[in-house]
């Protein structure tokens, strides 16, 4: 899940960076979620899925290991959200440009790569290192490939009804 918001020069916000190829402010991030481990623990009580775990049992017997039948059971999976703020050290924070097909967030990175990208008509995007959100690796799972497919994606835009 990856978020961005455009800020207007018009916003309440005065503290927004503007130019013609990066715009934003310093209230911009970006996140990752990676899962942890799934961790496994033995249990005597029985799980509440027989899909979720099976009976622990012993290489030279057909019986439990122990007297009490022992069960083996995945502990559920945390997810870990990663916040990248913005660093300050430059103001290459969102751009757009419709030329390329392209909505980029975090720029700065090795080779000019962005922190975050999305691009080909928002089917398909990349993620690097970014020296303006300060994620000195890419935004994926470690060991994952930096180039990603977009498999959904929703926009949301606000504006004042009253102006």
């Amino acid at each position: 899940t990856v978020t961005t918001v455009r800020s207007s020069p018009s916003s309440i916000n005065n503290n927004s960076y503007s130019n013609r190829s990066f715009h934003g402010s310093g209230q911009s991030f970006l996140f990752s979620v990676r899962k942890s481990n799934s961790k496994q623990k033995l249990s005597s009580t029985p799980p509440s899925s027989p899909l979720l775990s099976s009976p622990l049992r012993s290489s030279s017997s057909d019986g439990p290991v122990t007297p009490e039948q022992c069960f083996l059971q995945n502990e559920e999976e945390e997810e870990q959200v990663i916040l990248y703020p913005w660093t300050g050290k430059n103001n290459y924070i969102q751009s757009s440009d419709a030329s390329q097909q392209r909505l980029s967030m975090g720029g700065g990175g090795d080779g000019g790569c962005f922190g975050f990208s999305i691009q080909d008509g928002f089917s398909r995007g990349t993620t690097g290192p970014s020296e303006t959100f300060g994620n000195d690796e890419p935004l994926t799972s470690p060991g994952k490939s930096t180039a990603f497919e977009v498999l959904k994606l929703e926009i949301y835009g606000f504006t004042n009804p009253w102006r």
